[in-house]
């Protein structure tokens, strides 16, 4: 609680607490009640619950330059009204809409008199049961300022856009748009003659059937003149990018786009053409059979590139534009279905990919050009295939070609997969990840200990879900590792002796080490007070953990969450009755 004193401080302008301990069940009395005398204050942050929405007639608060959520409560104090004569306002956010009665109230706020205004976030409670009609007149009144930059609407159950945003001029300076869960939406606002704007977020908009509409008779125009970034997900009846009738100058769609985000669209038709400076293009479902790569840039800076829940592709021409495709380094193709075509490489063709990162699911298309023919890869991450056993013998050269380079390697989610590539060499990792392999019984080719090439694995980062991996080898004979991650385990209850001694053989190189969402796990490894490089340890998730081992002298750093309540109880700060066997540890956090 905030010493009632606090309310006497006439001239104080900041008050700012990051609330590591305070927060309790009664929030009510963390605030002294005559706070709002404190008419000079420009910045008040509360963390980590939203408590300025506590203060009772925040309205007296005059000076407030941000007020990242208000929320409204139908009591005297608490109502929109209050928000009237706060015109220093630089951001605000406004929650729980569904409590303004009417349009007369929402107008009270006055907030297109707030000439300082730049970021505006309008919310309403997620509840399909509302009065539609209320919401489009509630929002209707609520224009702000020009000089908005920043707009974010959430939960807005009205079937229109508010009057304000049918005409360009009141929004025109908008930079970044977000419309998120308005699920009674039909028709967007004319976004695209926006000639400031950058960003546009567009999430669980079922009804919207185009993303832009005609506009005063403007069947052609710039459409998106400054547009950079571009977030569709869940506009079920999205169909088309333009209403009928409506054409963009020169064809030019977007461009000015780098990332473009698509995500459960399943009737958009696609992209006639990429935008021309599209740098990062991300599909998941959606009905399309092909990627056009079709481009008015030579080459095309496409440098990332996912594709991924895609039941209908069949079709990704990579090859046909591999002269073009200079520019792309990640690469994820993952959970479609059906078998996919690269295209063909021409046949007087001297270029190959240059991918730093790589992610599949079906090992096959590993043997497609370009992707044969690889020249060099960082990162590979094969996933979410429950149908993969072993690695086709066809895959073996490709994997002898790529290993020299490859720094990172990450299997997970192969539920059948019983062994590594036996090509695969492993001593050039940097970080390994095994995730969700539970029938997995080798890594793949290793050397054995005595041999002329005596040489051991030394990872920086390793993440498995199974600790019989760590018996397997290389990794049963492992040198170093700074970082092990432990996790995703239901099944696992305690650690067996074999994997116990595993732990000595890092003890001078293991830095981290966490243990993450391990549902059935009751205790840790007694060897770990033989660590005596481990500097933090993280366990969270592991709610059948009451106990720890003696843990290692030289740890800086010890985090504990969401594990069983008696864990917390014993190690607690205030009478924990094993706090002593911890108390050598400088950082202890420990939450519920």
């Amino acid at each position: 609680m905030l010493p009632r004193s606090l309310s006497n401080l006439y001239h104080l302008q900041y008050l700012i607490d990051d609330g590591d301990g305070w927060a309790t069940s009664n929030q009510v009395d963390f605030l002294p009640s005559d706070i709002n005398n404190l008419t000079n204050l420009r910045h008040v942050k509360f963390r980590p619950n939203n408590d300025i929405s506590l203060i009772c007639g925040i309205g007296k608060l005059k000076s407030l330059q941000e007020v990242n959520m208000f929320d409204l409560r139908d009591v005297s104090g608490h109502r929109i009204g209050e928000l009237e004569n706060m015109n220093d306002l630089c951001k605000l956010g406004i929650n729980c809409l569904e409590n303004v009665k009417d349009a007369d109230e929402a107008s009270s706020a006055k907030l297109c008199e707030k000439r300082r205004l730049t970021d505006l976030t309008l919310c309403w409670s997620d509840n399909n049961s509302r009065n539609l009609n209320l919401d489009e007149n509630v929002l209707d009144k609520l224009q702000p300022p020009k000089c908005l930059r920043k707009l974010n609407i959430y939960s807005y159950m009205g079937a229109r856009s508010a009057i304000w945003m049918n005409n360009v001029n009141p929004i025109f300076n908008l930079e970044i748009i977000e419309l998120k869960d308005c699920r009674k939406w039909e028709t967007l606002p004319p976004f695209g003659q926006l000639p400031f704007l950058k960003s546009l977020t567009l999430k669980n908009m079922p009804k919207v059937k185009w993303l832009e509409s005609k506009f005063n008779g403007n069947d052609t125009y710039r459409a998106f003149p400054l547009l950079e970034v571009l977030h569709i997900s869940g506009l079920q009846a999205l169909e088309d990018w333009f209403e009928a009738g409506v054409a963009a100058e020169d064809g030019c769609l977007f461009p000015c786009l780098i990332q473009l985000a698509l995500q459960n669209c399943p009737k958009l038709k696609e992209l006639p053409s990429l935008p021309p400076k599209l740098k990062s293009l991300k599909i998941r479902p959606t009905s399309w059979k092909t990627l056009n790569f079709c481009s008015n840039s030579n080459p095309i800076p496409l440098e990332s590139l996912w594709v991924q829940h895609c039941p209908n592709i069949t079709s990704l021409p990579l090859a046909d534009k591999i002269a073009s495709l200079a520019a792309l380094r990640h690469l994820r193709i993952e959970n479609c279905p059906n078998p996919i075509s690269l295209g063909e490489m021409p046949t007087t063709n001297n270029c190959h990919l240059m991918l730093s990162s790589l992610s599949i699911s079906d090992p096959l298309v590993l043997l497609m050009e370009p992707l044969r023919s690889i020249a060099s890869l960082k990162k590979l991450s094969i996933s979410r295939n429950n149908k993969l056993i072993s690695f086709p013998n066809e895959t073996e050269q490709w994997f002898l070609k790529v290993c020299s380079s490859l720094s990172e390697l990450n299997f997970s989610d192969l539920k059948s997969l019983q062994s590594l590539p036996s090509s695969l060499e492993l001593s050039s990792l940097q970080t390994l990840s095994i995730i969700k392999c539970p029938n997995l019984i080798s890594l793949g080719r290793h050397r054995e200990v005595g041999t002329t090439n005596n040489c051991h694995l030394m990872l920086s980062d390793l993440e498995i879900s199974d600790p019989s991996v760590l018996l397997m080898e290389p990794l049963r004979s492992i040198a170093s590792l700074k970082k092990l991650t432990i996790s995703w385990n239901d099944e696992l209850i305690s650690f067996p002796n074999e994997a116990e001694q595993w732990f000595l053989k890092v003890r001078s190189s293991l830095s981290q080490l966490r243990f993450l969402r391990l549902k059935s796990l009751e205790s840790l490894p007694s060897s770990l007070e033989s660590l005596s490089s481990l500097h933090c340890l993280n366990i969270c998730l592991a709610p059948m953990l009451r106990e720890l081992p003696n843990l290692p002298p030289n740890l800086q750093d010890l985090t504990i969450g969401q594990c069983h309540p008696e864990l917390k109880e014993r190690y607690r700060e205030d009478g924990g009755s094993d706090r002593h066997k911890i108390a050598h540890i400088p950082y202890i956090l420990i939450v519920p």
